[in-house]
């Protein structure tokens, strides 16, 4: 029996509506599995000032992580999408962070080109967040990195999330079926 799998785009103060309904639809072609339900949260969610680091300058992706998961039902693996620069302690900056079977969130702001000074581009932006968005969903139903020409090769840089394609290799393909039986 195919398990059915839910998931919940939610967005954090200033991410558009209808940003995340183009994730969505990103979201349900990308990934590989038979039964998936992907909807999208009417309303923001708060950042806490607690997850700021005022000596980084940036925003704590665990701490998101933690409020996407008070605030998600048991059943449903939500994904928060993150206007802002997220890391994790042990790396400079993070695209996104996913806790295998449960949550995931992408920070937007390094994604952009306006970031680093440049032109802003918004289709260049979704195309990047989309990649990152299926990227740690792959993570949260139980993929690793890989070294494959896939979605779920590690991104450290802007020139690797470009040059990755937005689609699974055939053995992560493999894998996700095995696993989502």
């Amino acid at each position: 029996m195919t398990r059915n799998e839910r998931i919940e785009l939610v967005g954090f103060e200033t991410v558009g509506h209808d940003f995340l309904l183009r994730l969505s639809d990103a979201t349900v072609k990308s990934l590989p599995l038979h039964s998936l339900e992907v909807d999208v949260r009417e309303e923001n969610l708060s950042i806490p000032d607690s997850a700021f680091d005022s000596s980084r300058q940036q925003y704590n992706a665990h701490t998101m992580l933690r409020v996407l998961a008070s605030e998600s039902l048991a059943d449903v693996h939500s994904l928060g999408v993150f206007p802002k620069d997220l890391f994790v302690p042990s790396l400079n900056f993070v695209f996104g962070v996913a806790q295998r079977g449960h949550n995931a969130v992408i920070a937007t702001a390094r994604l952009s080109s306006e970031f680093y000074g440049m032109r802003s581009d918004d289709e260049l932006l979704f195309e990047r967040a989309a990649k990152e968005a299926v990227h740690e969903l792959g993570h949260v139903f139980g993929l690793d990195h890989c070294s494959n020409v896939c979605v779920m090769r590690f991104s450290n840089s802007l020139p690797e999330t470009d040059t990755k394609p937005a689609t699974f290799c055939d053995a992560c393909v493999s894998e996700l079926s095995h696993a989502h039986r």
